[in-house]
């Protein structure tokens, strides 16, 4: 690997070290009491309780019994700038939606994704239950 290469390497790394190491699943959090999960960086991302209880009265229990938190929105460099994937590992695309308040997501061979305003959104709305990071 080259000096560029390396040099950028390491800023993608250090862009990532917010995204969690491991997603949760809701109901463990709420089960154990833990608000926090590793980051990849090595420090902890903490969910404020008070937001955790919001998205209850929000999402039907059926949403809530499979979303992992936190969401995780990642930027691709080679796709449009205003794009951001959601990572699904459960009901993450359907909590987003009704989360949200959009009726389509919006779907290619990548993933779900989503737009820049929406994202920024939902972060100002919900600042512990997202991360962002980069492909």
């Amino acid at each position: 690997m080259d000096r560029a290469d390396s040099f950028l390497s390491s800023i993608l790394r250090s862009l990532n070290d917010a995204i969690p190491r491991r997603v949760v699943k809701y109901r463990e959090i709420v089960n154990s009491g833990v608000y926090s999960v590793e980051t990849v960086g090595g420090s902890q991302h903490f969910f404020n309780p008070h937001e955790i209880a919001e998205i209850a009265r929000i999402l039907p229990a059926h949403i809530l019994d499979g979303l992992h938190l936190p969401f995780v929105f990642v930027k691709s460099f080679d796709s449009e700038e205003s794009v951001y994937y959601i990572r699904v590992y459960g009901t993450e695309a359907e909590a987003f939606k009704k989360l949200a308040g959009v009726e389509v997501l919006p779907r290619n061979d990548r993933g779900f994704y989503t737009y820049k305003p929406l994202v920024s959104e939902f972060i100002s709305k919900y600042p512990s239950l997202a991360v962002m990071g980069y492909l």
